[in-house]
């Protein structure tokens, strides 16, 4: 009997020093409450773990993932369900880790009774250990165009201890150029100077006095594109007024704007009222022919340039007065049936290559389109020989053909072709070069040889090396 209970009280005793102990196994029921997500902390602080586990827990351990594994933090005992953590200083910018828990839960199995241990774990996600003087680099870095000059830039300040940031400009084969600093905290900041509708890009960093942070990500904008408010253009200047003749005035001027679309030329039998449009011209032009005007008259002009803006200011006031018709005094009685012989008649006309002033018996004025040497041969647009020496100019879109007529002379000239017809009879013009031609400038003004022309019309034709002149007389047989 005494031998019968030793023996249970023996077994007994033995059964509550008797563990099974098993290998750890993942357990998703045991949550980290903090760190949850991804988050930085930094090093050298203490940081309170928080976690959710159930059950009969015996005994609790902290691990966080180093280099070496997972580096044990401290055990306790029963299930406290927080830790206040003394995080290590990471010996660089930072390091990457996560924490693990390990809970013991403890259960009496089996006959006879025995005390079975057993271990189950689960991570946190991952965590950043900044070093104390480490600072985050700014993320979400967004660029936004405010105008043709300046661009917006605002990001996430992801520090606590940044005494800045720096701006950068990203340049042609990834430059980093620092444009400005601002102050911590600050998340925004518009880059000014910049060149309308023009692709920048940037980059942001914080620091403090012990490091600089990795750059953000790169934002890229296009500044819009530069307004322009349109501007009425510049005034003409330099308006003058030539007779020409009983019935016509020359006008030129000097075009001083880029940006118009027309010009306008007003005249007056009065030098301060009363204008009337009477031309309205293309952009460029710097002269104009007013012809059906009154013998022995004089008439002022003025001129303003014209765009989608409006009319600039007008141009100085310039008059001119045609030439009287004058009637010869009557006849004496001495000189009744005496025939007076008349004096010849001579224009001189005066044209420079690549000028578009020239000069008729010294009185100047202007072409649309200064002369021009092609093939060594000087072209022009031959209604200015012409009509100053009284000849009709025609054309023919069909045949392409300048007529030329001037009392009994006809000249007929075809474009892109080295035959004239003169009198009704082929002519080369230009026997030494065959390339010489009439032809049609762009936008369409054509260009005629100049001396095969005038010396078919009887007049001499003379050439200035020095100064590029070409120098037309004309005698009136």
């Amino acid at each position: 009997m005494i031998l019968g209970l030793w023996m249970i009280a023996w077994w007994f005793t033995m059964a509550t020093f008797v563990q099974a102990v098993d290998t750890a196994q993942l357990d998703s029921s045991i949550q980290f409450i903090r760190p949850s997500g991804n988050i930085a902390i930094i090093g050298g602080m203490q940081y309170p773990v928080q976690w959710d586990a159930s059950g009969s827990i015996s005994s609790v351990s902290l691990y966080y993932e180093s280099q070496d594994g997972w580096t044990l933090i401290d055990t306790v005992s029963g299930n406290p369900g927080s830790y206040l953590w003394n995080v290590p200083t990471p010996p660089g910018h930072y390091i990457d880790t996560r924490l693990k828990l390990v809970v013991c839960k403890s259960s009496w199995q089996g006959i006879p009774p025995m005390l079975v241990l057993r271990y189950y774990y689960n991570t946190s996600d991952l965590v950043r250990i900044a070093n104390p003087h480490y600072v985050f680099p700014p993320n979400n870095l967004n660029a936004e165009a405010l105008s043709s000059t300046s661009i917006k830039l605002t990001w996430n300040d992801n520090s606590s201890n940044e005494t800045g940031f720096g701006i950068l400009q990203i340049g042609s084969g990834g430059t980093l150029t620092k444009i400005a600093q601002v102050n911590a905290d600050t998340t925004s900041y518009v880059v000014e100077g910049l060149a309308p509708a023009t692709e920048y890009s940037f980059s942001v960093y914080a620091f403090n006095p012990h490091y600089a942070s990795y750059p953000s990500n790169i934002a890229t904008a296009t500044t819009l594109s530069e307004t322009v408010i349109p501007t009425p253009p510049a005034k003409p200047s330099d308006l003058a007024a030539t007779p020409h003749g009983k019935e016509a005035i020359y006008l030129s001027w000097t075009d001083n704007a880029t940006d118009e679309t027309a010009f306008i030329i007003e005249r007056s039998l009065y030098p301060d009222r009363d204008f009337t449009e009477i031309a309205l011209l293309p952009a460029d032009t710097i002269a104009y022919k007013n012809t059906g005007l009154n013998p022995g008259t004089f008439y002022y002009f003025r001129v303003k340039a014209r765009n989608s803006a409006g009319d600039s200011e007008y141009s100085n006031i310039a008059g001119a007065q045609t030439l009287a018709e004058v009637e010869p005094p009557p006849a004496t009685e001495a000189e009744e049936g005496i025939e007076t012989p008349s004096l010849p008649k001579s224009i001189v006309l005066r044209f420079y290559i690549d000028s578009q002033k020239y000069y008729v018996d010294d009185l100047p004025a202007a072409l649309d389109t200064a002369p021009v040497i092609q093939n060594r041969r000087t072209l022009l647009p031959i209604r200015y020989v012409a009509e100053p020496l009284g000849a009709e100019v025609g054309w023919s879109p069909d045949e392409q053909k300048v007529t030329i007529q001037m009392g009994d002379k006809k000249l007929e000239l075809w474009i892109n072709q080295n035959t004239a017809r003169v009198n009704g009879f082929n002519k080369s013009i230009d026997p030494d070069n065959s390339r010489v031609t009439p032809i049609i400038l762009p936008p369409g003004r054509t260009m005629m040889p100049l001396r095969f022309i005038a010396e078919n019309l009887g007049c001499q034709v003379d050439w200035n090396e020095s100064t590029r002149e070409v120098r037309i007389t004309y005698n009136e047989p």
